[in-house]
């Protein structure tokens, strides 16, 4: 530039000292909006450097705003210094300060004038308050960087001056509602919009909206410049580090000296310094608001420190953010545990990283045992959606699929290369397996239990890991099971109603609630109940949704997930499947109720007994070992002693003492043991038998299925009952038709008219599917049927999920064809 002053050309190249920022913005505020009134200026950020360069045409007056905009713009650039005018002189602080408070409104619809407005950006022109710090905001970095030291010491080492984690959490807590005071907190749902931005890593929005003026109304601006303000994010840093650092020390200890805890003064019993800071946190005086703007920050520090990696250090910040959002996520004070979970999802993660990555980092970092000295981003799974943890826990199983497939191939080419292939009637039955890429089952339509539990039992966990095709039928005339999985979702469905029939007796289900649990005192031999685990653990592994209905507990229990430390978060619990229990227990929680021993009911075969809970785990001899049931008393009265082996896993003892009274002081231990002997004891030699059966095929890891809450396995393995036809119209494939024909229309207009449960019959009528998998993934497919005759039904492909539909003269004639196809093909498979 001509008008350019030297030392804007020389410093040209160079980003200004903080110092500086502010006396560059208020210059070029000066010369955008008065210019330098010198005639031989040129420059095109100066007032008089455009009115000399227009020509006579009209030229823009800048606002105090929009100038604002401009130069903040210029000094965050590589050049900030290139086009000041050398003409012209700065106005004083207080001139400027005259002019933003008399400028005009700003433009609601224009996103840089809203940022312009922020107290960041007017700090910008002030000079010396960038560098400047209150008191009070000094005091807190004090007090957190002595409590930063403290956490960093080894007791085992360090013992003088050492902190105990209540007196560390209850010098944090101060400090985080300083720091939450000044946000805005009456407003919850701008933290919806900043939360949003935040989690997928924006800073601000990258486009503009049209918001309210009034920042009464509208504070979202507000929240992010206070969020994103760096001393307030150095303070939350500094606090997070405090709860990091003592992290380190903990999984130290825990590493080096395992029997320290038992001495320890860093915590009250079970209580780590996270689950401290965090049940504090919660005793606050009206915490939600406060919990969810915390999240909201911790993202915004998490997005600043994390490096992109799967893997994050223990004992780093975003380490111990992650963990504390997971905290708040899963703690049992929320209402619902299926609502809201978005606000702890942060999609930049699922952004930077691929699914397979995910999974590969994820599989070396279990194999590093539990001593590892890093955590993997999976660990944290309130940071993910059901459908991206699905999708990676497919992945798991699609790894192992592949790999049982990859040793299949080797075999035979080993057998190729010494060409030895026996006589098929010479080989066993497992040779014929051997070089087989799929898991086959042949099953009789009118045996389908007993076939599929003589296929299976004693299978080789080789041939388990392969993906399953089952020949669905009678013999000669059995279907196979294609890609899409049709004849296997049938299979499952036939093989769980008659598993859950009452002529089973395996399951007991509540007919109004439709749950069913483990039938205690069930005469069914218990390889029954392991041969059932061995088909649980292939639907999920295939990941075939099930069209069954378990108690919420019981995931809890496969998952091996902690029971709930308090007595409400228990009764609460068992109110899905045990409704009048529950209501029970909480009455006894909330008065006396005379009259009451520790006795738990057990019934089999007729006959009703009073029994303690059962002592110890027995399952190291699945065959040989039964479970000692201590009976006080039975109805009618009989000698225990003739039907002690009676009942298949137990093994019945007539204690000879009374069961203790309930009282005031033990009524919270009755109410949880109580409930333990519901929803596990009464069942235990069921319930050992079919986990031995889940576990023992190989084919989940315990450790992938951690990655869901007990409430999302639940929905994993069940999928849903409810049918968005909305939803299934938009994944809808046409062959013959196109999703705009007039004919496609009708047909949706009749199918919405319909109940959920004639919508639902038409769904199992083209897929099999009684349940909706809870991340999609239905294959529908209409298909244009030619026929002659105009009489012609509706016909399906299940294998295929496809709907093979004549056109029909009129919507009244169409609906009624529907209508017959699904009663005649109720039960069946369509037309295979």
């Amino acid at each position: 530039m001509e008008t350019a002053s030297s030392d804007a050309r020389e410093g040209s190249d160079s980003r200004p000292e903080r110092r500086e920022v502010p006396e560059l913005v208020t210059r070029y505020i000066k010369q955008l909006i008065d210019g330098c009134g010198n005639a031989a200026c040129k420059e095109v950020l100066c007032r008089t450097g455009i009115r000399n360069t227009s020509n006579g045409k009209p030229i823009r007056q800048f606002t105090t705003r929009s100038a604002r905009t401009i130069a903040v713009s210029i000094c965050a650039g590589p050049n900030p210094r290139a086009h000041l005018c050398s003409h012209a002189t700065p106005r004083s602080t207080d001139e400027i300060r005259s002019f933003q408070e008399t400028q005009s409104p700003s433009d609601p619809s224009s996103l840089d004038q809203q940022l312009s407005d922020t107290r960041s950006f007017k700090l910008l022109q002030e000079p010396g308050t960038l560098c400047s710090n209150t008191e009070e905001l000094k005091n807190q970095h004090d007090r957190v960087s002595r409590l930063l030291e403290a956490a960093q010491q080894d007791p085992s080492t360090q013992p003088e001056g050492f902190l105990s984690n209540v007196t560390l959490v209850d010098g944090l807590v101060p400090c985080v509602e300083w720091l939450l005071a000044k946000l805005p907190l009456h407003r919850p749902a701008s933290f919806t919009m900043v939360n949003d931005l935040i989690s997928k890593g924006y800073a601000y929005p990258t486009k503009n909206a049209s918001m309210p003026v009034d920042d009464k109304l509208n504070n979202w601006l507000t929240i992010l410049d206070t969020i994103h303000h760096k001393p307030y994010l150095r303070l939350l840093g500094r606090i997070v580090q405090v709860i990091a650092a003592r992290q380190a020390v903990e999984l130290g200890l825990e590493n080096s000296y395992p029997d320290f805890w038992l001495e320890s003064r860093l915590r009250p019993p079970s209580t780590h310094c996270a689950t401290l800071f965090l049940s504090r946190f919660f005793a606050m005086k009206d915490p939600t608001p406060k919990t969810f703007a915390l999240v909201v920050w911790l993202k915004r520090l998490a997005a600043e420190h994390w490096d992109g990696r799967p893997e994050v250090k223990v004992g780093s910040i975003c380490v111990a953010v992650w963990g504390i959002i997971t905290g708040v996520a899963n703690r049992p004070q929320r209402k619902d545990p299926n609502s809201s979970l978005d606000l702890y999802q942060m999609p930049m993660i699922w952004i930077r990283l691929s699914s397979s990555e995910l999974v590969h980092s994820f599989q070396q970092n279990l194999s590093r045992g539990v001593r590892k000295q890093s955590c993997h981003v999976l660990e944290f799974k309130a940071l993910f959606s059901m459908k991206q943890l699905t999708l990676c826990f497919r992945l798991f199983n699609h790894l192992k699929m592949r790999e049982a497939n990859s040793i299949i191939e080797k075999s035979i080419n080993l057998m190729r290369r010494y060409d030895y292939f026996p006589d098929e009637h010479l080989m066993s039955d497992q040779s014929k397996h051997a070089t087989k890429h799929y898991l086959v089952l042949f099953v009789s339509r009118g045996n389908v239990l007993e076939d599929a539990f003589d296929q299976l039992w004693q299978r080789r966990k080789d041939e388990l890991r392969r993906p399953l095709r089952v020949r669905l039928g009678e013999i000669e005339e059995r279907e196979v099971g294609h890609d899409l999985g049709g004849v296997q979702i049938e299979f499952f469905n036939l093989v769980c109603k008659a598993i859950f029939s009452v002529e089973a007796q395996m399951f007991v289900t509540d007919e109004k609630i439709g749950i069913s649990h483990f039938q205690s005192g069930s005469l069914q031999p218990l390889h029954m109940f392991e041969l059932f685990g061995i088909l649980i653990a292939l639907a999920i592994y295939n990941g075939v949704t099930l069209p069954i209905s378990l108690p919420r507990v019981y995931y809890r229990i496969l998952a091996g997930y902690p029971s709930p430390s308090n007595v409400q978060h228990t009764i609460d619990e068992i109110r899905d499947c045990w409704p009048a229990l529950a209501s029970s227990m909480q009455s006894m929680l909330d008065e006396d109720i005379p009259g009451l021993e520790m006795a738990y009911p057990f019934e089999a075969n007729g006959i009703h007994m009073q029994t303690l809970l059962p002592v110890g785990h027995y399952s190291e001899d699945p065959v040989r070992q039964r479970i000692p049931l201590r009976v006080t008393s039975t109805n009618p009265e009989m000698d225990v002693n003739d039907i002690s082996n009676e009942i298949p896993g137990w093994q019945l003892e007539r204690v000879p003492y009374e069961p203790k009274e309930v009282t005031s002081l033990n009524k919270e231990s009755y109410i949880t043991a109580y409930v333990l002997h519901t929803s596990y004891c009464s069942a235990m030699p069921q319930w050992q038998a079919f986990e031995r059966g889940f576990w023992n095929s190989d084919l989940i890891d315990k450790r992938h299925l951690r990655l869901f809450s007990p409430c999302q396995l639940k929905a994993l393995v069940e999928g849903t009952s409810k049918l968005d036809i909305a939803a299934l119209r938009a994944v809808t494939q046409y062959d013959g038709y196109s999703a705009n024909d007039p004919y496609i229309h009708m047909f949706w207009r009749v199918v919405g008219s319909w109940s959920e449960p004639k919508q639902k019959q038409l769904l199992k009528f083209v897929t099999a599917a009684e349940r909706i998998p809870i991340t999609g993934g239905l294959t529908f497919i209409v298909k244009r049927y030619e026929s002659e005759n105009s009489e012609r039904l509706p016909t399906s492909s299940t294998c295929f999920g496809t709907l093979m539909l004549p056109m029909y003269r009129s919507e009244r004639v169409l609906g009624q064809k529907l209508s017959l196809a699904l009663r005649y093909g109720s039960e069946g498979f369509g037309t295979g």
